[in-house]
């Protein structure tokens, strides 16, 4: 019986190792969307520059974006809906990355 329970906790250990190494992540659209996610968030808080259109635009191609509650005199986020927005985009990418995601 003892041997019957180490067998059962070897073959279970080793097909979740094995399902785990079959996460086929794209590092080129990583970088990619996250540093979109970091322009925004740097023009959000007023501490960077860069296109905040082009980069919201890249990220709605994938993830919902908030575009109705931006601020529309000077076309960026309060921070609150940043906030949201992001949790969204990082849950996500932690949702999909393994599924190779390319570029649209």
């Amino acid at each position: 019986m003892k041997n019957l329970i180490y067998f059962i906790f070897i073959l279970l250990f080793g097909c979740a190792s094995k399902q785990s190494s079959k996460c086929i992540e794209n590092l080129k659209f990583k970088d990619e969307f996250f540093k979109n996610i970091s322009i925004v968030e740097n023009l959000t808080y007023g501490t960077g520059d860069g296109n905040l259109r082009e980069s919201l635009n890249f990220l709605s191609k994938y993830v919902p974006v908030s575009y109705g509650k931006l601020l529309n005199y000077k076309f960026g986020y309060d921070s609150e809906t940043f906030k949201w927005d992001k949790t969204t985009w990082l849950k996500w990418y932690e949702e999909n990355k393994c599924s190779n995601i390319q570029f649209k």
